[in-house]
């Protein structure tokens, strides 16, 4: 048996979305909702009612108002804590309501329209949780209750897996580019001393020596010893101030991105501009596609992780991807909404389910170069901690690296050791 009746006064869509990944995605149970009294009573197997009240003595989840409104309006959550947000009067199954308190970080009712929004000001980080993935908890507290009342309801195994992806702002340090930038990078780093960089920018220009950011044989080496297939996202758009990459017809561009295309999974990583230009997309996603052959681009992380709720993934729905990797904060690592499986976005503009999938991150190494003072040994002890709590719950544990961290060069002097050491930490 992998059923379960549940009973709620009012179905909703935020209600069916959120006992669909609690209880679907999570546990793997086959879920059945009824606002009928008369079906609830007269079903003699698995069940729950979540409402205001119980019905008699079943199994019973007091519900807060979220699930039933059809409105975003953050007046009553802000500063608040999940336990002081979704607090219960009677002691039921659990002292929150954690349906209600899923779904609004699931949903990230807190970020909606707020394109500046901070760690510091998340619910998560106020109620000291942002580094657990309380949703995962909560599924398996939930799991070990319903399997106390219903000793026969069976669920799905979980396993633990690693999904590292690679952010590739710039392909080449050196290479690949024009005269005037070459000149241009050669005298900053006279003006900053770093006469190491002058050499090596030398010896790559006469052809003598690799690019240090070419750090893709490594990245494969590393990854597939230990069985991990690699998610890269390829940074196509024009250069300017912020988007540095070399220009995408090039053929050396070209060629690797032929090479890691071949055995990997590519994605888009949309340029600074193309956040408020969706055009961009289109055109940057266009000279993606036509350099790799072998898979249909899908996936995207947005650059510098900046999102906005709801534009930034309407704009990649309407540019054909279907899934995106933006779910985590640039400068802190956690569970941006509270978990670290995959699941589908809840459009609270629209109050749909969509088919837009999420793939959290939890932790990113520019983090600790930018963020934290350049901080590694905090970095291999925060990812130590982040995994356990994924192996806890047997969830997926999605990283972030840049190619560049690990060229031996500037602030990531060290970070190619480093990488050795996280993997060991984590598997």
């Amino acid at each position: 048996m992998n059923s379960v009746l549940i009973y709620i006064p009012n179905i909703t869509n935020r209600a069916k979305y959120t006992f669909d990944i609690l209880l679907k995605n999570l546990l793997g149970l086959q879920i059945k909702i009824t606002s009928s009294v008369d079906d609830f009573t007269n079903y003699n197997e698995a069940k729950f009612s979540y409402g205001v009240a119980p019905i008699s003595n079943e199994l019973y989840f007091e519900s807060t108002e979220l699930l039933f409104e059809q409105n975003i309006d953050n007046t009553f959550f802000k500063n608040k804590t999940i336990n002081e947000a979704f607090k219960i009067k009677k002691n039921t199954a659990f002292g929150i309501d954690i349906f209600a308190a899923s779904f609004y970080l699931l949903s990230r009712y807190e970020e909606y329209n707020n394109c500046n929004f901070d760690f510091k000001d998340s619910i998560l980080h106020q109620s000291k949780l942002l580094q657990q993935p309380v949703i995962n908890q909560w599924s398996i507290e939930l799991k070990m209750l319903l399997q106390f009342h219903f000793p026969d309801l069976q669920f799905q195994q979980n396993e633990y897996k690693i999904i590292p992806t690679f952010d590739i702002d710039r392909v080449f340090a050196f290479k690949a580019r024009s005269i005037t930038k070459s000149i241009a990078g050669t005298m900053k780093d006279v003006i900053k001393f770093h006469f190491l960089e002058v050499k090596k920018r030398i010896s790559v220009l006469l052809k003598n020596s690799p690019d240090p950011f070419d750090s893709f044989d490594f990245i494969e080496t590393c990854n597939k010893n230990i069985g991990l297939k690699t998610i890269y996202f390829l940074h196509c758009g024009n250069y300017d101030g912020v988007d540095k990459n070399v220009n995408f017809t090039n053929s050396a561009f070209k060629e690797v991105v032929q090479k890691i295309s071949s055995s990997n999974i590519i994605g888009i990583h949309p340029s600074v501009k193309s956040i408020s230009h969706s055009k961009l997309i289109k055109s940057e996603l266009s000279l993606l596609q036509s350099n790799v052959q072998s898979q249909k681009i899908i996936s995207s992380r947005q650059h510098f992780i900046k999102i906005k709720f709801p534009d930034s993934y309407h704009i990649l729905m309407q540019n054909g991807i279907t899934e995106d990797y933006t779910m985590g904060y640039a400068n802190e690592c956690g569970f941006r909404a509270g978990i670290s499986n995959s699941y589908n976005w809840y459009d609270l503009s629209n109050e749909t389910i969509t088919n837009f999938i999420i793939h959290p991150f939890c932790i990113m190494e520019s983090t600790y170069q930018y963020y934290k003072k350049n901080d590694s040994n905090a970095f291999l002890k925060d990812a130590s901690m982040l995994s356990n709590s994924v192996k806890n719950v047997a969830g997926n544990f999605c990283f972030v690296w840049h190619n560049q961290s690990l060229s031996e060069m500037y602030e990531y002097k060290g970070w190619r050791k480093i990488y050795n050491h996280f993997l060991t930490s984590i598997i």
